[in-house]
């Protein structure tokens, strides 16, 4: 059984490496932003992601932070017998309308070279957004009937609440939170998100 990671947006699959150096299966990271075209669109790279997964030939365990989440949260639900496992962090099964429209208007006014490294472009992080405006999972949470796990960190206000309604969503799903941690928990607290994610995968192994 493999573990697929799934980066945050503005993040690159790397970010995933130290957290997944506790799990004890074979981990991918794949680049979601490779091919996601400009203007870039949520549709777009979650076909991608759906043709990647199906490449495997066995189930997977899915783990992603916020967009990332998002693309595992719509996979896991539309396809039940491809997944056995489902992490997901600083997640939200709704879009919030008014946040994401602050963060567009503070990608607006922030120079080019913000965003370099990303492997994205200014005008992609806001088409992007813009193209979530309108995702809502939560009246589809109950279809999910894998063990599941949602994180979330000590101090991602913005998302805390509403990843711990998603784990309350979720049939029998555990909600856990990373001390410390902001948002990216993957990469400002690796060493507690790993012991996590080990503990969750050694029992449904």
């Amino acid at each position: 059984m493999k573990c697929i990671f799934l980066c945050g947006m503005g993040q690159r699959a790397k970010s995933w490496k130290a957290a997944a150096e506790h799990v004890p299966r074979q981990c991918f990271f794949p680049e979601i932003w490779e091919n996601a075209g400009s203007p870039a669109v949520y549709d777009k790279i979650y076909s991608d992601f759906c043709r990647y997964a199906e490449s495997f030939d066995e189930e997977l365990i899915l783990c992603g932070l916020s967009l990332g989440g998002i693309i595992a949260m719509q996979y896991c639900i539309e396809n039940p017998c491809k997944v056995k496992g489902l992490v997901l962090a600083g997640v939200q099964h709704t879009m919030p309308k008014a946040l994401l429209a602050f963060q567009n208007a503070v990608f607006s006014v922030l120079p080019q070279k913000v965003f370099d490294g990303t492997g994205f472009k200014k005008a992609d992080f806001i088409s992007l957004t813009k193209s979530m405006r309108d995702l809502t999972f939560k009246k589809e949470l109950s279809k999910i009937n894998c063990p599941a796990l949602v994180l979330s960190g000590e101090r991602d206000r913005a998302n805390i609440k509403a990843c711990k309604e998603t784990a309350e969503l979720i049939k029998g799903a555990e909600f856990r939170v990373i001390e410390g941690a902001g948002h990216e928990i993957n990469t400002q607290s690796p060493q507690k998100t790993g012991e996590a994610l080990k503990d969750f995968v050694l029992q449904i192994v």
